[in-house]
């Protein structure tokens, strides 16, 4: 397996930039009301193996592909008297194979760092019968909050180069499990898990990502953090370990640590979230376990590119634009060998391909009649991997 140690040696050529490597702190860094929003990038393994080798510090992913799983991140202030002077995000959190519970997590920004504090979970009744066989069987969960006598540290001030942190947590979810199978009835069932989490900065450089418009972004300062994130779950039923048949039945098995992971983060200023996060499963950096790219796409500003991205020998011209008819003609300067076509909207999510036909190598002609008003995107993914992207308008 290929390992990312190369990063950690070539991404720190700095002689290569007269620019310093950026600096976090306090007055640069913070959480603070508002809203965060990412989304996914096509990518591949084969794909991240040049640039997180190469030996200049740019990592230019502005030429791949918004998919259409965008994430809206809120973060507000928090009204939970436990955490005043906080910032708190909702989201949801996987339970067990089959439920998915919601959760507030409280975060904080002070002189040391940027750190997550505590976490809290609203009464939730979940019905479990699609897999337990009786429709009354629950899986139900209490109000319950936590305060972190070691708050998670998410990113520990000063942070630049060779800057290094590491926090972890325990904490019991309390549930009950209501299982006529099993004579549990609103039964005590609990999961605690052993959280532990390693930060150290690696490179920095520059980076720029695709935009939900079809630009590329400016190129912006950036902090690379490798992070090992390493989690275990034990699971308690009335006070004792819960028999593996029943952990079974849920698909879960005592001190599981299936759920740890790793990432390679690229920080930038006054954000508080990463400006693109790759995820791995394992806790160890290993491109054959590559997972997801997720980008924020919140407030970027653009270098002024139309396109993302454009064959290096082709170029291609589409008429009529902006089209008010049923057909749209996209003719290509040099052949296209074959390969992978794509819509896209404004917003960077990709859309049912309608119907479509190429003639020859050099022209292909689509049916937009069900477009709506707006502006689209075609791209065109070669064999060879090189990836155009065609604009164009529909006005109805």
């Amino acid at each position: 397996m290929k390992k990312l140690l190369l990063l950690m040696l070539l991404s720190v050529t700095t002689a290569l930039y007269a620019q310093q490597p950026p600096v976090f702190d306090k007055s640069n860094t913070s959480f603070v009301a508002n809203q965060q929003v990412t989304a996914g990038v096509e990518m591949s393994s084969d794909n991240w193996k040049p640039l997180l080798e190469s030996q200049v510090p740019v990592w230019d992913i502005s030429q791949f592909i918004l998919t259409n799983n965008f994430r809206y991140y809120d973060f507000v202030e928090s009204t939970n008297p436990l955490f005043p002077n906080a910032i708190s995000i909702e989201y949801s959190e996987q339970s067990t194979p089959t439920t998915i519970v919601d959760r507030t997590s409280y975060y904080k920004t002070d002189d040391t760092g940027m750190h997550e504090v505590g976490t809290s979970f609203s009464e939730q009744r979940y019905p479990i019968g699609q897999f337990t066989g009786n429709v009354l069987d629950t899986f139900y969960m209490t109000n319950q909050q936590y305060e972190y006598v070691t708050p998670r540290t998410i990113m520990k001030f000063p942070c630049t180069m060779n800057s290094a942190w590491g926090s972890g947590y325990s904490i019991d979810f309390n549930t009950e499990l209501t299982i006529t199978n099993f004579g549990l009835n609103r039964a005590p069932f609990v999961r605690n898990t052993v959280f532990a989490q390693y930060d150290s900065v690696i490179g920095w450089g520059q980076m720029r990502i695709p935009m939900a418009d079809g630009k590329r972004s400016a190129s912006y300062p950036v902090l690379v953090v490798s992070r090992s994130t390493i989690i275990r779950h034990l699971y308690t039923l009335n006070g004792q370990p819960a028999p593996p048949t029943l952990l079974g039945a849920f698909g879960l098995t005592q001190n599981d640590s299936s759920a740890s992971s790793s990432s390679i983060l690229f920080w930038r200023a006054a954000h508080q979230i990463p400006l693109v996060q790759l995820s791995f499963s394992g806790y160890e950096l290993d491109l054959d376990r590559y997972i997801t790219t997720m980008v924020d796409t919140k407030n970027l500003t653009a270098d002024g590119t139309t396109n993302i991205a454009e064959f290096s020998s082709t170029s291609a011209n589409v008429s009529p634009n902006p089209v008010t008819g049923s057909n749209i003609t996209v003719t290509l300067e040099n052949h296209f060998t074959g390969g992978e076509i794509g819509l896209y909207n404004s917003y960077g999510q990709r859309m049912e391909l309608p119907p479509f036909y190429i003639i020859g190598t050099q022209k292909l002609t689509v049916n937009v009649e069900d477009l709506t008003t707006g502006a689209y995107n075609l791209q065109l993914r070669d064999n060879s991997g090189e990836t155009m992207t065609v604009p164009f308008i529909v006005i109805r």
